[in-house]
């Protein structure tokens, strides 16, 4: 079940598959439709969803590589949500090769780039509020086995199973460590709708009838070897293809519900919406157009216990022809071509039959402390997903004509396929290169650290808000300051090494500071480091102020020694970098000037004013009080006779506290201030709950 985290009020999704590819068009296979270039082209559609009254949509292709800001943010201020797909369809990067059995299909170079190219739009989604959910496989029983496997036709699709489990695993460890950038979005698997049931014998040589819906959600949804499970579990189902069809007759909806009413899985119809039976529809779309009477079902009390609602399928119309709308440039076969998107009648129906659903009520009830714990009352009948045994597995697959028992072994515990780890060499040299990780964060086996990032708190009182032009400059001359922040096997460049310049810059300040209360905010060439941030130096300049234009360095050094026979003024200029420290030129001189003038008052009455230089380059000296009158003491910032001088100021000893982070418990999904809804299932072992704004 899912529940609004703020109302705690019960939400069903009213979506729609959402992939508007051009009919007849040269659309290739992998194509992402949801960057800024192309709103020109999704803005209207977002629209005209909110005008089917639609709250959330499906997205099957997307490219991590690509922004797709604008469009969450779109689908956002809609009161929309979107379920993301982690694997594509085509292309190098994130293919589930379901053609082919565990573990091959997460094995050598399939499965570094099936988790790189996941893993990579799981770190971009994960920041938006409006993601409910990312999809980890979609139908992959359907797949057909590679001939170089085998020869016979029986499809395969289901021995790729555990590489479903393994990458949701995998994306789960992933988000566990990135919870200080991300929060835990659930995973979803969207699987094939089954209505036949099979035999199998169980230890004891007992015959029984296993149902096929309930072996793969099993298998799925149970923690077979340690957070292996996916959170939602999706159905495509298209069976109500007839107009006098109810939630009890005429479609599996009643069967579909009867199977699943004691589980606590959280369930939603990832896919629905016939065109067959009564609703074969064709050219020019004008007869037997879908009705969508399913939607009241779905939402009713009968069928609203088990599921959460469901996406139609789907928006734009293709070859398939389930569309709802037809798309500018679609051609109808008269030869007449779409200008402006037509809205077909099984689209005006969609709108109608959303609008009137609103699913059961049902009032969450859990507090700040307990949520994690918390569980809907209805659920007191329903248990956790039980992984099946393998001589089950066994009887599912050959009900599907599998019947090479060699592979059945591929669903046992101790055949998952193994995790991917940092040290994995497949892993650092393709999934870190994908991502384009440092070759030093490479080096180090961390190619996941792009998620520490955001762990970098720099001191509020030593920090850029800016990166300096020349980044390579400033790590040289800091580097050659503070040698061993910056190692082989620093921090710095192990952990933090694939972060942003002024994250990275920022984190050697902080360090630096630590290391030496000096905060070093740039470098001037044969200097070194320049600590402005620590200087809260400032001098009088009432009596006696520097003159503007003048070379102040030049200044201090003829100062201090011309005059430097004084005693006064002899601490002070061999204590300058300490009384002044990270100050300015124009600081640093003026504290000379002033400490001169002051140790001239105090010792003859009358104080003496070099404040410029003349014109032979010597400290040009003016003698008595100049207007206007200043005070008859010394300033209070100006060293008494005889006495040590003023100290720098210390830096602070503790470091400024982090916005406040939540743990996330080992039986959350996701446990972010922010989120929004909340999810309510069972996990193998035990009961959770997990928020997610949406």
């Amino acid at each position: 079940m899912i529940f609004d985290a703020v109302t705690q009020e019960r939400f069903y999704a009213k979506g729609v598959a959402y992939a508007p590819q051009k009919y007849g068009t040269d659309h290739k296979p992998g194509t992402d439709y949801f960057t800024s270039d192309r709103k020109s082209e999704w803005l209207p559609d977002l629209d005209q969803l909110q005008k089917f009254n639609v709250n959330s949509v499906r997205l099957y292709e997307v490219d991590p590589s690509q922004d797709h800001t604008e469009f969450m943010n779109e689908l956002d201020k809609r009161g929309m949500y979107a379920i993301v797909s982690l694997t594509r369809e085509t292309g190098e990067w994130g293919i589930l090769r379901a053609d082919l059995p565990s573990p091959m299909c997460y094995n050598g170079t399939y499965g570094p780039k099936l988790f790189g190219g996941a893993i990579d739009t799981v770190k971009q989604f994960s920041k938006f509020d409006n993601t409910m959910g990312f999809v980890v496989g979609n139908e992959v029983g359907n797949a057909v086995m590679t001939p170089a496997v085998r020869t016979d036709k029986a499809v395969n699709g289901y021995l790729a199973l555990p590489c479903v489990k393994a990458l949701a695993r995998d994306i789960k460890s992933y988000m566990k460590k990135c919870t200080c950038s991300m929060r835990m979005v659930p995973l979803i698997y969207a699987a094939t709708d089954f209505d036949r049931d099979f035999y199998w014998t169980d230890a004891t040589g007992q015959k029984i009838q296993g149902n096929q819906r309930h072996v793969v959600s099993d298998y799925l949804a149970c923690n077979l070897a340690g957070d292996d499970m996916v959170d939602i579990y999706g159905l495509n189902q298209y069976t109500w293809c007839s107009r006098t069809a109810t939630a009890t007759t005429g479609s599996s909806y009643a069967e579909t519900t009867r199977d699943y009413e004691t589980s606590a899985l959280a369930l939603v119809q990832t896919e629905f919406g016939c065109n067959q039976g009564d609703f074969i529809s064709e050219d020019p779309f004008t007869t037997n157009q879908r009705t969508w009477k399913q939607i009241e079902a779905l939402l009713s009390s009968g069928m609203s216990d088990v599921f959460s609602g469901g996406f139609a399928y789907e928006y734009a119309n293709r070859e398939n022809k389930y569309g709802m709308v037809l798309l500018p440039g679609y051609k109808y076969l008269n030869g007449t071509e779409v200008t402006q998107t037509v809205v077909l009648e099984n689209g005006v129906n969609l709108g109608i039959e959303y609008g009137k659903a609103v699913g059961t009520a049902l009032k969450g009830g859990w507090s700040s402390t307990d949520y994690c714990t918390w569980k809907p009352p209805t659920f007191s009948t329903k248990k956790p997903a039980v992984c099946p045994e393998l001589a089950k597995i066994s009887g599912f697959l050959a009900a599907g004509d599998i019947n090479v028992r060699t592979f059945d072994s591929v669903f046992e515990k101790d055949q998952l396929p193994a995790p991917f780890v940092p040290d994995a060499q497949d892993f650092k040299t393709l999934a870190c290169e994908y991502h384009g990780i440092s070759d030093v964060v490479k080096g180090n086996q961390n190619c996941v650290a792009e998620c520490q990032c955001d762990k970098i708190v720099p001191d509020a009182d030593c920090k850029l808000t800016t990166t300096p032009t020349d980044t390579g400059k400033f790590y040289g001359l800091f580097c050659g300051t503070y040698g061993d922040l910056c190692s082989d096997t620093s921090a710095f460049k192990t952990t933090y090494g694939g972060c942003k310049d002024l994250d990275k810059m920022n984190y050697l300040l902080t360090t630096g500071k630590k290391a030496s209360g000096d905060c070093c905010t740039g470098f001037v060439d044969g200097t070194g480091c320049v600590s402005q941030a620590t200087c809260s130096i400032s001098p009088s300049t009432a009596e006696c102020p520097v003159v503007a234009g003048t070379n102040t360095a030049k200044l201090i050094g003829k100062v201090c020694g011309f005059l430097g026979e004084y005693a006064t003024s002899d601490t002070t200029c061999n204590n300058l970098d300490t009384v002044a420290k990270g100050c300015t030129g124009e600081v640093k001189a003026q504290v000379v000037v002033n400490a001169w003038f002051n140790f001239k008052k105090n010792d003859q009455g009358t104080g003496e004013c070099c404040a410029s230089l003349g014109a032979d380059g010597n400290p040009k000296c003016v003698k008595g009080t100049l207007p206007p009158t200043g005070p008859t003491t010394p300033p209070t910032n100006a060293p008494p006779t005889n006495a040590p001088p003023p100290t720098a100021p210390t830096a602070p000893t503790t470091k400024p506290t982090a916005a406040p982070t939540t743990t996330v418990p080992s039986t959350n999904i996701e446990t972010s201030g922010s989120s929004r809804l909340v999810v309510s299932v069972f996990a193998a072992i035990s009961f959770f709950t997990a928020l997610f704004q949406l």
